[in-house]
């Protein structure tokens, strides 16, 4: 069973604000549940999950979890919505008031919070996302990024998962940390750029990471859901692009409007959301192949790369 837990995040919009801190003076608290596998030799790798707009789902983060424990990892799922008490709002809603620099520093929170577990072995712990959080965990392999809430030799995911993650931002500076990423889409996913999340796969590789780049044919956007009926909505994110630059200042890339406030933020969506609008369709056999795609990675470069050295029940 989860252990429902809680460490120290940032509440602050934006990157800028964040980047002259310390953990110390995090004031914010996330709340996220975490759980172990059964009996294993520790110390095990673990896996942060973070959550699409949709908040942490029982047929999606927590199914990923469950599956994932049973593969030897220890994992934990971040409620970056709940924490903050807006978890009731709709998809708008829970983007608008909560933006994707706090999503990251969930992420990192929860990084520094595995880390520091003595069962869990911190050299390998990696981030699986979804949707909005698929770009989160892409964002956390960013250097630039991860030294806006580490210094130089503080923790780092060693690798990253995103699955139909949402194609908004790209970096001026792509240096990553070098950990490998896997990136699954669907090829009839039309919340997301297909074209734009190619570009963010080459600047990813030139950035120094391997990625593994999968396109499923006839998938849908979140394929591995409980909609066994398409479910259309109406606007999709597929025409919103950010930029991030060198000093950390996200704006939107067709109007240079700063997204460092909640104002700009919601001109952003308003003026870039498409009303091509989106479908929603679990596939299974494409579920099937994402599982396998997905354990494999994760075998490859956390499961290999350390072993364990002491039994526990």
């Amino acid at each position: 069973m989860a252990e429902r837990i809680e460490f120290p995040t940032f509440d602050r919009v934006d990157l800028k604000s964040i980047e002259a801190l310390a953990w110390p003076e995090a004031q914010g608290r996330c709340t996220a549940y975490c759980s172990m596998p059964g009996a294993a030799l520790t110390p095990v790798p673990a896996v942060v999950i973070a959550q699409g707009l949709g908040g942490p789902l029982p047929a999606r983060e927590h199914r990923y979890a469950e599956m994932l424990n049973k593969e030897g990892y220890a994992t934990l799922v971040l409620d970056s919505f709940g924490s903050r008490g807006v978890g009731r709002l709709g998809d708008f809603g829970r983007a608008l008031k909560v933006s994707a620099s706090m999503m990251l520093a969930d992420a990192m929170g929860g990084l520094r919070y595995l880390a520091g577990r003595p069962e869990i072995d911190g050299e390998r712990i990696g981030i699986v996302g979804f949707s909005y959080g698929g770009m989160i965990s892409v964002f956390a392999a960013y250097e630039q990024l991860r030294r806006v809430y580490f210094d130089k030799d503080g923790p780092m995911f060693k690798a990253h998962a995103a699955l139909y993650g949402c194609s908004i931002a790209r970096l001026d500076n792509p240096a990553t940390t070098g950990a490998p990423i896997l990136v699954m889409l669907g090829d009839k996913d039309t919340n997301i750029s297909i074209e734009r999340t190619g570009e963010i796969v080459e600047d990813l590789r030139r950035g120094g990471s391997p990625v593994t780049y999968e396109l499923f044919e006839g998938a849908c956007h979140q394929w591995d859901n409980d909609d066994t009926e398409p479910r259309r909505f109406p606007v999709s994110l597929k025409n919103c692009r950010a930029k991030v630059s060198r000093n950390n200042r996200i704006s939107c890339e067709r109007t240079g409007v700063t997204l460092g406030n909640m104002a700009g933020r919601a001109l952003f969506m308003g003026l870039n959301m498409s009303l091509e609008g989106f479908t929603m369709l679990r596939n299974e056999d494409v579920l099937e192949r994402s599982d396998a795609e997905l354990k494999g990675f994760l075998e490859r470069h956390l499961h290999r790369a350390g072993e364990p050295q002491l039994a526990v029940a």
